[in-house]
């Protein structure tokens, strides 16, 4: 654990009301992509599914929890949405998956039907890492997010700057690897999926970017940074 961080994972109650949330939030890019179609199957009509969606909050307990940005992007008709706060909304929903992985056990991710779950009923089936476990998916996740961001300034900075640059990545990957907290590829660099994290195309390395962001602040917010989800700090 990070002697310098005071760690106390949240209750099973808050992470449960959180990851319902953030399931929600991804159901409500869904709608918002549908209501932006020319032509949808009967199925898909988006009004429905976001009636549905309000009903699913409501049915799950979870929303009492809402922000109040998070309550406006729900609860506001498919296709009110502006661009920034599209753009907000897909921030926040990315940490859906990184803070389900870590809550819950290894077998119980496929058989748990968030759809039907409720606060209570999902607290009861979480796997809460302890504070030591949550401290190093932390670490693991700030790692991740700095080497993304000295990925950016290494494409953008000067020749004379990029040895230094380099040093630094090569140096942390190499503790990090060896305190077993990332996988490297055979060259060294940051295994993301089988390809070095260098080798990213600009678009895969944004979507990267936006991945490990999200993954910091799901992780800081189970650590206990933060009063709300919206205040949730990423340098600590």
């Amino acid at each position: 654990m990070d002697e310098f961080l005071d760690i106390n994972v949240r209750s099973a109650g808050e992470v449960a009301a959180r990851i319902l949330i953030l399931f929600a939030l991804n159901q409500r890019l869904i709608v918002e992509d549908l209501a932006a179609q020319e032509e949808i199957d009967e199925e898909d009509d988006p009004d429905e599914l976001h009636f549905d969606l309000g009903v699913f909050l409501d049915a799950s307990g979870a929303r009492s929890w809402l922000t109040p940005a998070e309550a406006s992007w729900l609860e506001r008709s498919p296709g009110e949405l502006s661009e920034t706060e599209m753009e907000e909304l897909t921030d926040s929903a990315t940490s859906f998956r990184p803070l389900l992985s870590a809550s819950l056990p290894n077998d119980a991710e496929h058989v748990v039907d968030l759809g039907e779950a409720n606060v209570r009923s999902l607290s009861q089936k979480l796997a809460l890492p302890t504070d030591e476990r949550a401290a190093e998916l932390r670490e693991i996740a700030e790692i991740l997010l700095w080497r993304a961001e000295v990925e950016v300034e290494l494409r953008e900075s000067a020749p004379a700057a990029r040895a230094e640059l380099i040093a630094a990545i090569n140096e942390t990957a190499a503790e990090a690897s060896k305190a077993g907290l990332i996988s490297l590829t055979p060259r060294g660099d940051f295994d993301t999926g089988g390809k070095p994290l260098s080798e990213l195309d600009k678009v895969e390395l944004t979507v990267h970017l936006l991945e490990a962001t999200a993954r910091l602040k799901a992780m800081n917010w189970l650590c206990g940074f933060g009063s709300t989800w919206d205040d949730v700090p990423l340098d600590l």
